[in-house]
């Protein structure tokens, strides 16, 4: 009996590959992988999680019913269950970005391996990207959550934060936590750009690590949570207080159709460099422990647009830019009105 773990990190196409493995259910489990079943979790798999922290995070915590340990007791029998009800050659997937980013500590990991029966042999997959990308991408996030944009952790502060800081941008710490439980055999690491770069996609490499034979299930295939403008996410707010009929997420969704302006940042093109020239020793240790010194990541500075939020005239002209893009999408549509 085989576990794939797909463990993140977060902004790497996680939700797009969790929607791949929903709507493909069947046909994995005609190529005897087999999706948890809903008892377990569904989507990104938090219950395991739940099952796995005693402090998850409060966001997550208040899905957990009753004690800690009765919820750890009651997912580790539904594991061994639903184990015990698949063919001894089976491949059981589970998915959730919450894994690398959730369980930061050693003990955390050990719980989670604990859930399953001594028997299984595991594969831990895990895809990487700049780490410079990787806080664009969770400052994006966090204002389409509508955490505003002063209690957003800047680039200087990260690091001192215990869940997203140093086990979340230092890779070298968070995949030691991992290699400390399993061994080095059963970490699968991968880079994102690389994967979405090549021939089939992220989905494609995907499929090549779970040996899904994906060539009739890729059409179609669409990149999930897709990244906005900074000038478009500067307008979320403005846009929520003018049409409060309409769900934030569905305003971030057509947004995402109809954005008139190229990917950029707030932050210079200096300052994510200076940022990412932070873990040079921490990538180091990736490339030597898993892709035999190759560098996983080109260190040069990467020119991107940056939107000065600080230019009232730029915030102005570009809201209006957006605003009207927006507006034209309802009359066109006739959506939500």
């Amino acid at each position: 009996m085989k576990v794939v773990l797909h463990i993140g990190t977060e902004k790497t196409g996680t939700t797009s590959i969790q929607k791949f493995i929903k709507r493909n259910r069947e046909a994995l489990s005609d190529q005897n992988v087999f999706v948890v079943p809903s008892i377990l979790g569904d989507g990104n798999n938090f219950e395991f999680v739940l099952a796995s922290s005693i402090d998850p995070g409060s966001d997550l915590g208040r899905h957990r019913p009753g004690t800690y340990p009765a919820y750890q007791d009651q997912q580790r029998k539904c594991v061994c269950k639903t184990i015990q009800e698949l063919p001894e050659n089976a491949t059981l997937l589970l998915s959730s970005e919450h894994f690398s980013s959730r369980l930061s500590s050693k003990r955390d990991i050990e719980i989670l391996k604990s859930l399953f029966p001594d028997s299984v042999d595991f594969e831990i997959v895990v895809y990487l990207k700049r780490q410079d990308d990787l806080y664009l991408g969770s400052f994006s996030e966090a204002i389409k959550a509508g955490v505003p944009f002063s209690k957003i952790a800047r680039m200087g502060d990260v690091m001192s934060s215990e869940r997203y800081g140093s086990a979340y941008y230092n890779y070298k710490n968070l995949l030691s936590n991992w290699l400390s439980v399993f061994d080095e055999a059963s970490l699968n690491v991968r880079l994102y750009d690389g994967a979405c770069k090549s021939a089939s996609g992220l989905m494609g490499d995907f499929s090549r690590v779970i040996n899904f034979e994906s060539a009739d299930f890729l059409e179609g295939v669409e990149q999930e949570n897709r990244s906005l403008s900074p000038e478009s996410l500067f307008s979320i707010g403005a846009l929520c207080d003018k049409y409060r009929h309409i769900p934030r997420v569905k305003i971030i969704s057509i947004l995402q159709k109809v954005d008139p302006f190229e990917k950029g940042a707030f932050f210079e093109s200096e300052s994510l460099s200076e940022f990412f020239s932070k873990f040079k020793e921490s990538n180091s240790w990736v490339s030597n422990q898993f892709f035999e010194g190759v560098p996983i990541f080109e260190d040069v500075i990467r020119e991107v647009r940056c939107f000065d939020i600080s230019n009232r005239e730029a915030r102005e002209s570009s809201l209006n830019y957006v605003m009207t893009a927006f507006d034209e999408y309802l009359d066109c549509e006739g959506e939500l009105q």
